[in-house]
């Protein structure tokens, strides 16, 4: 296995390469205009890209399938999903250029795995209720994953209380007091949510008669590494001390399921903080955080890398980051929801050139073309392209009739469409690697490797 180190020094060496790095930095859309010229560092595979799937092979093997399924079998050839029963064999991969498997091959081999752990124990005290199915799978594991974690100190140093930060309706907290009986502080932004999370508490506790081991308090905050510190600082002086003269601080727990954009970071700098000064100046001190970052394209800029002045990353690292097409084929409905999204992304880019190529007329006078934008349309408008068509024109306000008809297909420029936009998505778990080993190295260097600190990145919830 490679040293951390070494594996970030790799992934940011396979960041950097042209035809690597040409595919975050050029959007789909943009291989629509009419004045794209494809760079040269694509030519092992642009051309290819484009061809019809035609091919026969000595074994009989006849893979009629379009190219980005082809692909993306070849990116998961060694985990294809039980219910898939017609899948290309090794012959058939043969046809994809052999420089653009070694390109696939290596993404693989330096990705940090998303492999899911089958940890921990099930709730045992109640169900999980209005939560949809994702959020309840969410909670569950977060709180199993919390108690393997407190699991591992001793009784008498293992945390008691726990900061629930961005807890928006404390299904979480409540978890974690509930289940584990902690003592808990849900953190919120958001006064909407926390007056939602105070509505769901009461309807709990008029519902269940059980005797609560833990409890649970509330605060709206805005959270940053300052604000962190202070709202934490109160709650344990009102609950436990009451002033700050405790030879021994009282050690706290800090969970953040969704750690949206830069909120992992400002966590992080304040468990640093903290754990910086000496004993006898606090009452209480972070032992742990179990922390699940989220939404990569809010981080601010000057979060993006961290420990390195050899690579940038741009918007589209951010937002191809949390792509996962490992998980496009766990069930036929997860598959189809895929044959979708992939043509929405082709269809729309399409547009993006008929409107570049176009004399566009404008049907409503009031609206500015400057402004134009297409917005989200429902599943339904992508059934066949006319009708696409028709619903952007409505959606713009404008008249594409003279212009153009989806009907009259530029087959070749589709299939680099797609091939394209799967590409970047195989390409997309490599640069989630570089955010999360760059944020390892980082920590390190700022904790000087101080013990007995726990600093976890939980994925694959």
């Amino acid at each position: 296995m490679l040293l951390m180190a070494d594996r970030l020094d790799q992934v940011t060496s396979f960041l950097r390469r042209p035809d690597v790095n040409l595919c975050f930095q050029i959007h789909p859309n943009q291989l629509t205009i009419p004045t794209f010229n494809p760079p040269a560092e694509w030519n092992y595979w642009w051309q290819w890209s484009g061809e019809p799937m035609n091919a026969s092979f000595t074994s009989n093997v006849l893979w009629s399938q379009s190219k980005w399924q082809l692909l993306w079998f070849y990116y998961v050839r060694d985990s294809t999903p039980d219910w898939i029963r017609e899948h290309p064999d090794e012959d058939t991969f043969k046809l994809i250029p052999i420089q653009l498997r070694k390109l696939i091959d290596e993404a693989r081999t330096l990705q940090l795995s998303r492999a899911v752990d089958t940890f921990g124990r099930q709730s045992t005290r109640r169900k999980f209720t209005g939560m949809s199915p994702k959020k309840a799978h969410e909670v569950e594991r977060m709180t199993q994953y919390v108690s393997n974690v407190l699991a591992e100190d001793s009784p008498e140093s293992r945390p008691q209380h726990a900061a629930d930060i961005g807890a928006g309706q404390a299904y979480l907290s409540r978890s974690l007091r509930d289940e584990l009986g902690l003592h808990v502080l849900a953190l919120d932004f958001s006064q909407v949510q926390s007056h939602g999370a105070a509505r769901r508490e009461q309807a709990s506790k008029s519902s269940d008669n059980e005797t609560q081991a833990g409890s649970l308090d509330y605060e709206m905050i805005a959270v940053d590494s300052n604000s962190l510190i202070s709202a934490t600082e109160h709650w344990i002086q009102r609950r436990v001390h009451g002033c700050c003269l405790n030879p021994c601080p009282t050690p706290i727990l800090w969970v953040a399921l969704h750690a949206c954009g830069s909120l992992t970071l400002d966590i992080l700098r304040a468990f640093i903080l903290r754990r910086r000064q000496n004993d006898q100046d606090v009452c209480w001190r972070p032992s742990a955080a179990v922390i699940v970052g989220c939404c990569y394209n809010m981080v601010r800029s000057e979060d993006r890398v961290l420990t390195r002045d050899d690579i940038v990353l741009s918007p589209n690292h951010l937002q191809l980051a949390a792509q996962t097409p490992d998980q496009w084929g766990t069930s036929p409905l997860k598959f189809d929801e895929t044959v979708l999204a992939i043509r929405k992304i082709v269809w729309r880019a399409l547009l993006e050139g008929i409107m570049a190529r176009s004399e566009v007329t404008q049907t409503d006078p009031a609206a500015k073309l400057e402004i134009r934008r297409l917005g989200r349309l429902n599943n339904d408008a992508y059934t066949d392209r006319d009708q696409f068509i028709r619903r952007a024109q409505t959606r713009m306000g404008v008249d594409l009739s003279s212009q153009c008809s989806l009907s009259e297909r530029d087959e070749n420029l589709e299939r680099r469409l797609e091939v394209f936009h799967v590409l970047r998505c195989i390409l997309g778990p490599v640069a989630e690697t570089f955010i999360l080993l760059d944020r390892e190295r980082w920590l390190n260097e700022q904790l000087e490797l101080t013990c007995s600190t726990k600093i976890r990145a939980v994925q694959g919830m």
